[in-house]
């Protein structure tokens, strides 16, 4: 197994928990001793929008603070609005990368995926890889900065909420014409009683 953050709080604390990250690429080490491992976290957008998925501070499993992304363990059915845009989320930040510093995907994000795919395979790491290996790898005697990861939302907002907030939303919408249509009813009613 390549090195990896020792505990929780340094996946949070170097921001690995919200990037994609080469374990076992540090250009340091034997390089036959394991083989690379791609991790591709649960992480809020690269854009700062709401993230799809909860946000929770965790710190009785792990006796430290973690940050775990899930949808929440009381809503065991979701709308397809809801499931359309996990899946969108979870599919930019696949195909995205990350740039430093900024909230924007990486456009090199394939080209670095190709090189983890054969970089045990070359002899050596061409300008390309060499770059993806600086901004991607995980290197434990120089572990990654958080602060390259600006924008971040960690506040779930539930896309198509359902339940009593669809129904206040609904009223909400539509207070105006709702009570046009109880005002019309009641005359009508009132008509009816009245000519009988």
């Amino acid at each position: 197994m390549p090195p990896i953050p020792g505990n929780a709080a340094l996946f949070v604390s170097t921001g690995v928990n919200m990037r994609p990250t080469f374990f076992g690429c540090e250009a340091t080490q034997n390089q036959s001793e394991y083989p690379i491992i791609i991790y591709l976290p649960n992480s809020p957008p690269l854009d700062g929008s709401a993230p799809a998925t909860k946000c929770a501070q965790v710190s009785r499993i792990f006796h430290s603070t973690d940050i775990i992304f899930s949808t929440g363990d009381t809503q065991f059915s979701y709308t397809s609005m809801f499931t359309a845009v996990f899946i969108n989320q979870a599919f930019m930040n696949t195909l995205g990368g990350f740039k430093p510093n900024t909230t924007s995907p990486d456009p090199n994000w394939g080209k670095c995926l190709q090189c983890v795919a054969i970089d045990r395979a070359v002899p050596a790491r061409s300008n390309v890889c060499a770059q993806c290996f600086e901004q991607y790898c995980y290197d434990p005697t120089d572990p990654p900065s958080k602060a390259e990861l600006p924008s971040r939302q960690l506040s779930f907002v539930n896309p198509d909420p359902g339940g009593l907030n669809k129904i206040d939303q609904w009223l909400e919408r539509n207070k105006a014409s709702l009570a046009g249509w109880i005002v019309a009813v009641v005359l009508i009613i009132a008509g009816i009683v009245g000519f009988m």
